[in-house]
This record gives structure tokens, C-alpha cells and sequence, in this order.
């Protein structure tokens, strides 16, 4: 899954570097106007990524993936097509998650969240009972302060 927006991104970068001034369209008091199958950034048109039309507005359609959905999905029947990098594997309820291109990133996260909340409650505890010694020892209650007097 990280690899994936990590191609997305790369190919986005690429896309960048490579925009042309030629897919602008016109110009509204000021600001300009896109193509179709482009879309405004940062003072350029971008084309299209896993979209196509006005501002991008319409996503690729079920076989068609990529810059302004140029490329065709022939996939084979355990993947689906993915409308920024084409045939992907398919996950179901009877595939395995490592096979679906899962990795242990979610059960690490989890588990490091639950290894430092652990750990700070431990510390807040901790520190509570020092905090309690402390009080204890600072303000020792004898027969003699019992009274109400100091």
C-alpha cells in the first residue's frame, strides 16, 4: 500500500516536471484556465492522474487507469484495475492478507501505540507514588497535629 502512493507520487513528480505553459486554455481576470484533462497548480496545468475532464472532475472508468485514463486494464481474474496503477491484486475474504500486498505496517503502528500508552501510564503511576511518599514524608501526621492546630 506504501509503495503504491509511493508510485503515485512519482509519477505525480514526474508529471510536474514535465508540464507545459501549451495545455492552458485561457485566462479569467487573472487566473488561468486549464484544458481539459488538466487541472490548476501552482500557477500550472497539471494533466490528469486516475482522472480525466474539466478540473479532473470524472475518475477513470472501471478498465481505464493513469494519465487522463489513457491506458487499458486487461487483468487477469484476481486483480482489479486501479485507476492510477492498473492491475492490482485483488483482496478478498478467502485471500490472504499477505498475498494482497498487506504488510505488518497497521499491526506495528497499533503495536507501538499500545507499547507507549502502556509505558506512560506505568510512568504516571509511578510518579504518583513517589509523589505520595513525598507528600507522607513532608507532612507527617503525629498525636500532636491532630488537633487542627500547626
Amino acid at each position: 500500500m506504501i509503495f503504491n502512493l509511493i508510485l503515485i507520487l512519482v509519477y505525480q513528480l514526474q508529471e510536474d516536471i514535465s508540464a507545459q505553459d501549451d495545455n492552458i486554455c485561457g485566462n479569467l481576470n487573472g487566473a488561468l484556465i486549464c484544458c481539459s484533462g488538466y487541472y490548476l497548480f501552482d500557477d500550472r496545468c497539471i494533466e490528469c492522474f486516475g482522472a480525466y475532464g474539466e478540473n479532473c472532475s470524472k475518475p477513470c472508468a472501471k478498465n481505464s487507469y493513469g494519465y487522463n485514463c489513457k491506458e487499458t486494464c486487461n487483468c487477469t481474474e484476481n486483480k482489479v484495475c486501479n485507476k492510477y496503477l492498473g492491475c492490482q491484486q485483488s483482496c478478498s475474504c478467502n485471500t490472504k492478507k499477505k498475498d494482497c500486498g498487506e504488510s505488518g505496517i497497521l499491526v506495528l503502528v497499533i503495536g507501538l501505540g499500545s507499547v507507549t500508552l502502556s509505558a506512560s501510564l506505568v510512568f504516571v503511576g509511578i510518579m504518583f507514588c513517589r509523589w505520595r511518599i513525598h507528600l507522607q514524608r513532608t507532612f507527617k501526621i503525629s498525636e500532636d497535629n491532630t488537633s487542627g492546630k500547626i
